[in-house]
């Protein structure tokens, strides 16, 4: 290296001729570089050059590089520094100036080049050299890379920088990019594939190994399969200690170049959930025991109907485990293989557990309803025919606010023995309920307005959501856990059959494996036929037999769903009409039904129950609102909307409504009008369910008491009595709350979602059918699923109620006129509530006295002292009791002789014959006609979970596998 010496500049004579040779002069043996490459570099620039070695920097002799070190100052030659003269005008002068730096610009980029390129030349250079010593020695760049590379020569320090500077990507390329030979292309792509192969496997392995995916040795409950998610299994797979780069391969195997550029979150979606798709089937075939994602589809193909064939070809594309994986059973003969319980039967298995642990706390109720299957074959041969088969459900579900404090069997049989006898009173309201029925009538008016009036309306659904009247007895809102239980073939018809289901619901639930099982009451549900049965029982065994045989630890809970069923047939026969007077009884449902151009319906046989309530309800929302337009005699709902401002208007014509048009004196002083359809109903008994209003439900039921006999249904008139009594008198306060909170079930923890128990039975019920069609009988016997449809759009009802509405008004069926009359054979419809009253009170014998007649005789035998068999001793069923004469020798021995069904000895008896005459007093008049004709519900529409909640706004879908779970969590078995 040279340095700047202040001996190397000498100053030159300044030619006053000549500006281009006026400057300094470098001595050019000092800087051979200069003289080479820049001979004719500007004065200025080498002074430049020179004073930026001044500064502190030395300069390269041979290269025109700078690098920066303490140096002395530069020191010029004593005297002055000559420059160019001065010349010319001053624009010449600034015109030189420009120049003179325009060209010092360019020979200063000029140099930067050469500073730039210079290093370049040199790397190559010196590589050149090591490549040919590499081949004078007889090697290869591939030995150099083996030297610096294996670990055996210990090299690390030399390649590490190797790897930082990123070049390794490129260097790659360069093997399999074009400027390579083919032969070393397809050595570097056969590594690579070979590498990805052993990744993978790596990864396949890994995965197994986690057993995530794996079902061996777990508890296969409903969370295990609830938690099934593909998103988070592809979260789970998608991180480098699990299988990273294979899901990176199916992600570019699956993304187009168009959908990285268009695709949408929810297209990103659906290819992550094929790629996880993918990656599960493959790990399916790298290991068996990799079935979570096989059982679980399967399960899901099996529950939703899917048959032998489809699911045999979805195992044989590694989608789905075998059939007989799923189905196999315990059961198979002992040989040389061992077989696995298959899928559906662990499943039922861990549920079934769940549901003892459940019921082990004494907090349950049980809901149980009879399912008939029938097997229909159009050419009968032997071997081959029509056929039915009966059976049994029944589901479990936690009590809601329930304490084993309040349910001891001693509070009850106290209470039995010093009740009143039911009186007329306690059917008919109290003023207190009487100001709340009006109430809810006058509500359930509004809301057929503003839920059916048009959008108009909608603004005051805040003040009718205020306005809801409330009793002091409301379920608060909460999610009923549901615990099904498997199928029994058991036909709970007959006495004898419910007698084997509660036998099979106490071994279910293992609870007579507890000390205390006699000391708590036991709440069971289900429609009327099953508490008549139970009653039935009850009233055999009454003072005959005690502890678990005498069935006093029973409390029956009413099946409302099946009360609205008989409701709306009751209410249907009445309002029907004669068919053939059309136009000449335009108020009655046949007619409603012609207008509506629907399928015609024919009493005898009786159309479904959604049928029939779809038609009511209509009939019910149109004559409703064609009331609004008589009060202010509009002609359309528009013109009433319009002129309405305020809300306190819309109350007052409802008012006016309830006042005109539900008058029963002016409707019998007429004569000459039919009476209005929702003449004696209880107002909204839909909406009273929906929203768990207790209280108001029971002011329905008491309605209910004198309706149903008044239409004709007998055997729900005599247990709404039974009800109201129970209610009112019967049960201790403990269980009466008890039943109170718990006749309804919520599924989704949402307000106005409440639904009746033995409708929640029966929806369970038609899915099992469905079930039952694609699997065959032996699929009922061991298993039981559930399923809950998603909540639909409601109907559009506004083309059926404008019908309805015209044809009301073209007849002028609510308008007086005198002398009007019907047709000849179509008498007006009567007051079944005033009809009902009258028997109830006037007979000498009428239902109520004789009701109270039985209930005395039940009292009495309940002082009795009764055979029993241990009650501890369990082992002995009821139907393997025996019954003995019982000698009665007390002061009430008159009483219980003439109660008593006969002074014979009831030993000598048949099984049918004690049956028969057991029944004869209390039920005699209900069990004569046991096939008394109602309204069916075979399809998904009667037996809806959402079916009184079409009128309300839609509301979150329920997934049946909401079910057994914590209350945020949602579970199927």
């Amino acid at each position: 290296m040279t340095s700047l010496m202040p001996g190397i500049i000498s100053s030159v004579s300044c030619d006053e001729s000549s500006e281009e040779e006026e400057g300094f002069y470098i001595d050019p043996p000092h800087f051979p570089w200069l003289q080479q490459n820049h001979a004719d570099a500007d004065n200025a620039d080498l002074l430049n050059l020179i004073a930026a070695a001044s500064n502190g920097f030395e300069v390269d002799s041979d290269t025109p590089s700078l690098r920066q070190t303490p140096l002395s100052p530069l020191v010029y030659s004593e005297g002055f520094m000559p420059s160019s003269p001065v010349t010319g005008t001053c624009t010449e002068q600034i015109t030189k100036n420009r120049q003179k730096g325009q060209k010092k610009r360019w020979k200063t980029i000029e140099l930067k080049k050469a500073m730039d390129t210079e290093p370049i030349d040199i790397t190559g250079t010196v590589l050149e050299a090591v490549l040919d010593i590499l081949q004078e020695n007889q090697l290869t760049i591939g030995d150099l890379m083996f030297y610096v590379f294996d670990p055996e020569y210990a090299q690390t320090a030399k390649w590490t920088g190797f790897f930082h500077s990123g070049h390794v990507g490129d260097l790659l390329d360069m093997w399999v990019g074009h400027g390579n030979s083919s032969s070393g292309c397809w050595q570097v792509h056969d590594w690579a594939v070979n590498y990805i192969c052993h990744v993978t496997k790596a990864e396949a392995t890994t995965v197994t190994r986690q057993g995530l995916l794996q079902t061996t040795g777990h508890v296969m409950d409903a969370i295990f399969f609830k938690n099934f998610s593909f998103a988070r299994l592809y979260n789970y797979l998608n991180v480098p200690s699990a299988a990273l780069v294979t899901l990176k391969i199916l992600t570019a195997f699956l993304t187009s170049p168009r959908s990285l550029t268009s695709g949408t979150p929810a297209h990103q979606t659906k290819i992550n959930t094929t790629i996880t798709s993918a990656s599960l089937q493959c790990l399916g075939a790298f290991s068996q025991c990799n079935n979570l994602a096989k059982r679980v589809i399967g399960l899901y193909l099996y529950a939703t109907g899917s048959q032998c064939q489809p699911i045999t070809l979805l195992s044989c594309l590694g989608m789905s485990e075998s059939y007989p994986s799923i189905v196999t059973t315990d059961d198979r003969k002992e040989g040389k293989h061992q077989f696995r319980t298959g899928t559906l039967l662990k499943l039922s298995g861990f549920m079934r557990g769940g549901t003892r642990a459940m019921a082990s706390t004494g907090l349950f109720a049980a809901s149980y309803d009879n399912i008939n299957i029938a097997a229909r074959s159009a050419e009968q041969i032997i071997g081959r025919n029509a056929m039915q088969e009966n059976g049994t459900c029944m589901t479990l579900f936690p009590l809601w606010k329930a304490s084993l404090n309040d349910m001891h069997v001693t509070d009850l049989e106290t209470s039995f023995d010093c009740v009143p006898p039911l009186d007329i009173t306690d059917i008919l309201h109290t003023p207190e309920e009487s100001d709340l029925f009006q109430r809810c009538l006058n509500h359930c008016i509004l809301r057929i307005l503003i839920m059916h009036g048009g959008s108009t309306f909608q603004q005051f659904k805040s003040k009718l959501a205020e306005m809801q009247p409330e009793s002091d007895i409301r379920i608060d809102a909460h999610k009923t856990k549901l615990f099904p239980c498997p199928t029994w073939p058991i036909d709970e018809l007959t006495i004898i059959g419910n007698i084997h289901v509660i036998d099979a619901i106490i071994d279910e639930t293992a609870w007579k494996n507890h000390a205390d099982f006699l000391s708590f009451a036991k709440f069971l549900a289900g429609d009327q036929l099953s508490i008549a049965r139970l009653q039935a029982i009850f009233n055999i065994w009454s003072g005959k037999e005690g502890g678990y045989t005498g069935y006093g630890w029973c409390v029956l809970v009413p099946g409302l769903f099946h009360a609205k069923i008989a409701d709306s047939h009751g209410f249907l026969t009445m309002h029907w009409g004669k068919p053939n007077a059309r136009a000449r009884n335009p108020s009655s449902l046949s007619f409603h039904n012609m207008v509506l151009n629907r399928l015609p319906i024919v009493l005898t046989s009786l159309p479904t129950f959604r049928v029939s309530r779809d038609l009511i309800f209509i009939s019910l929302y149109s004559q409703v609102l064609h009331y609004f337009l008589l009060i202010l005699r509009k002609k359309t709902l528009a013109q009433y909307s319009s002129s309405v401002e305020t809300w306190d208007e819309l109350v007052a014509h409802a008012t006016q409504i309830q006042d005109t048009f539900l008058d029963i004196n002016q409707v019998e002083e007429l004569h000459d009008e039919r009476k209005a359809n929702i003449d004696g109903k209880a107002g909204d008994m839909v909406y009273e369910n929906t929203a768990g209003d207790s209280g108001r439900i029971i002011l329905v039921l008491k309605i209910w008491a004198l309706s149903y006999r008044g239409s004709g249904r007998t055997k729900y008139a005599y247990e709404m009595l039974h009800i109201i009594h129970n209610i009112t008198h019967v049960w201790p306060k403990g269980i009466r709350d008890i039943v109170l909170q718990n006749w309804l079930v919520n599924m989704t923890g949402q307000l106005n979602a409440f639904i009746e128990v033995d409708l929640m039975q029966e929806h369970m019920n038609f899915w099992i059918k469905n079930f039952y069609k694609a699997h065959g009988s032996n699929s009922l016997n061991s298993v039981l699923g559930t399923n809950q449809e998603a909540r639909h759009c409601p109907p559009d009802l506004s083309k059926d109620i404008a019908a309805i509405m015209k044809s009301l008004k073209e007849h002028k069926v609510y308008t007086i006129k005198r002398g009007q009359i019907l047709h000849s054979d179509d008498p007006p419809t009567k007051d079944i509530i005033s009809v009902s009253l009258k028997e109830l009170t006037d007979s000498t014998s009428n239902p109520l006295r004789d009701y109270n007649k039985e209930f005395g005789r039940l009292q009495a035998m309940q002082h009795l002292i009764p055979v029993v068999i241990d009650p501890t001793d369990l082992a002995v069923h009821a139907t393997d009791v025996i019954r003995l004469e019982i000698g009665v020798e007390d002061e009430s021995t008159s009483l219980q002789n003439n109660c008593l069904l006969d002074s014979d000895s009831e030993a000598d008896l048949s099984e049918d014959e004690w049956e028969e005459r057991a029944e004869k007093g209390e039920l005699e008049h209900l069990l004569e006609n046991e096939d008394e004709l109602t309204l069916g519900h075979e399809t998904s529409d009667d037996v809806s979970l959402n079916m009184d909640g079409d009128e309300e706004e839609d509301q979150d879908t329920i997934d049946i596998d909401e079910l057994q779970s914590d209350p945020d969590d949602s579970e199927m078995e």
